[in-house]
């Protein structure tokens, strides 16, 4: 359950109600300053020049993206939220998926040295 706290701006989303425990970072004024700085947006552009893609993939190099963030503060025998044993995004349920595993399928048949790192292909 997720609850705005109401000792901090609007901007932060707290979970639960106690407020510093962990907190959802939407789109702040300092966030999107620094992300928008030119230099970071320099960094990024080059970064993206790094990727390459088939014509007909529905994907654009040429514009840095960011997401929005997550703080989580976990106190030392806090029991009202502590997390226990978990899979996250990142973990075993991605493999579930097939369009994951393609992105990887010349390294699972043994042709690691055709993998290409920079191809978005399979990921757009």
């Amino acid at each position: 359950m997720t609850s705005k706290s109401s000792s901090f701006s609007p901007w932060f989303l707290a979970t639960p109600s106690h407020p510093l425990t962990e907190w959802d970072f939407s789109w702040s004024k300092t966030q999107l300053a620094a992300r928008s700085q030119p230099r970071s947006m320099t960094v990024q552009r080059a970064l993206l020049k790094l990727f390459h893609h088939p014509p007909s993939a529905p994907v654009s190099l040429l514009t840095p993206i960011t997401y929005a963030d997550r703080l989580r503060i976990r106190h030392p025998g806090d029991a009202k939220f502590a997390l226990g044993p978990h899979m996250d995004g990142g973990s075993v349920e991605r493999w579930e998926d097939t369009m994951y595993r393609n992105v990887y399928e010349r390294i699972l048949k043994g042709k690691w040295d055709e993998f290409d790192a920079f191809e978005i292909g399979a990921l757009s």
